[in-house]
């Protein structure tokens, strides 16, 4: 009995899963390339500790932006290497980049949270474009996202990159932020749906309306938190303010971790919150990925066949959303689950323990 209700579990689950990557992969959820017009000044706002290779590429891609009404502020976090000469460089070249200067870190705030704040404190435009300095950028990519904006009459526009993997160990663990989201969350019900439970939002790249920041003061309100792109998004919605989530396409792409460790490390932070910050729902989750390798030696092989069948359907339309290797996803599948349920397991530490680890700092 136990067994059959098991079953019933993992096939309704798989089925549901199933329907809304069909949906996401349907919904062709990516800007539109657009001429908005030049009256809006957008504020560029990026927080940078130790990234010195990676600003060189995207302060180059956002001076050759085709649309040029705009600052380019660049927060120095204590940075350790020559990130300060990097930004000041470019300043010479440009006089719409600017160095913001750091100041001591308040006990209560984490690093990028309040570099986001001071940015926000220095910025004079009509939107706060928020960009991670690993992101790479189409030169339409500022005038499409302020056309998106403006024309859904949103309050923040959120975009997951494309991912950029180049060793197997990202591929092992990088597509399973996709996989997570594109199979559990229907993106469109992001803007559609006033629910604060159905919302995703990605910091490496966040466009507010200003006034509505300037209001609100986000980050100020998720000082301490480590999953701040998600609070937001939640507590905007549940505010009735309006948002929208998209896929990266070809306009933000990002390669987000070097290797299996590293991406282990980055997303256990916030893993959890991909189940509602609800430790037993993802604990449940991976328990139901785990037990489907049992499944070969308890059902019926026809049974078996169509449940793989939906299995690759899905991998198959979550691929072709995000933008990834079909053939890898498939061939990977099985080690990606067990570096998801290793994944969960760390996630559930960082929150059971309270301390987390990134760029040298010690983070409660």
């Amino acid at each position: 009995m136990m067994i059959d209700v098991w079953i019933f579990i993992l096939f309704f689950f798989v089925v549901l899963r199933l329907i809304v990557s069909i949906v996401n992969a349907a919904s062709s959820l990516y800007l539109k390339p657009a001429k908005p017009d030049r009256g809006d000044f957008v504020s560029v706002l990026i927080p940078a500790r130790n990234e010195a290779d990676n600003l060189v590429v995207l302060l180059k891609q956002l001076i050759q932006q085709t649309y040029s009404n705009l600052e380019i502020l660049v927060y120095d976090d204590y940075s350790t290497d020559n990130t300060p000469d990097v930004i000041r460089n470019f300043s010479e070249q440009d006089q719409r980049i600017k160095l913001i200067q750091p100041k001591p870190l308040p006990g209560e705030w984490l690093g990028k949270n309040f570099a986001c704040h001071q940015l926000a404190g220095k910025a004079r435009g009509a939107f706060f474009l928020f960009l991670d300095a690993d992101v790479k950028l189409s030169s339409s990519l500022v005038g499409n996202a302020l056309n998106y904006i403006k024309e859904k009459k949103l309050d923040l526009l959120s975009i997951f990159p494309s991912q950029e993997m180049k060793t197997w160990g990202e591929w092992i663990t990088v597509p399973l932020m996709n996989w997570i989201l594109l199979s559990l969350l229907p993106l469109a019900l992001v803007r559609k749906s006033k629910r604060p439970s159905l919302a995703a939002a990605n910091g490496q790249f966040m466009m507010f309306n200003a006034a509505n920041y300037r209001q609100n003061i986000w980050h100020e309100q998720v000082k301490g938190n480590l999953v701040e792109d998600i609070v937001i998004i939640r507590r905007m919605k549940q505010m009735g303010y309006t948002t929208a989530t998209l896929l990266g396409n070809n306009d933000v792409v990002c390669r987000m971790y070097k290797s299996f460790h590293e991406a282990i490390r980055g997303f256990s932070k916030n893993v959890i919150e991909f189940f509602g910050g609800q430790s037993i729902v993802a604990i449940l989750f991976a328990l139901l990925v785990i037990s489907s390798f049992a499944m070969p030696f308890v059902i019926s092989l026809k049974l078996f066949v169509i449940y793989v069948l939906m299995v690759t359907l899905m991998r198959i339309m979550i691929s072709f959303a995000a933008g990834q290797s079909v053939t890898k996803n498939l061939l990977l599948h099985i080690p990606q689950m067990i570096a998801f349920v290793w994944l969960v397991i760390r996630g559930c530490y960082v929150r059971i323990s309270g301390r987390y680890t990134w760029k040298g700092r010690q983070i409660r």
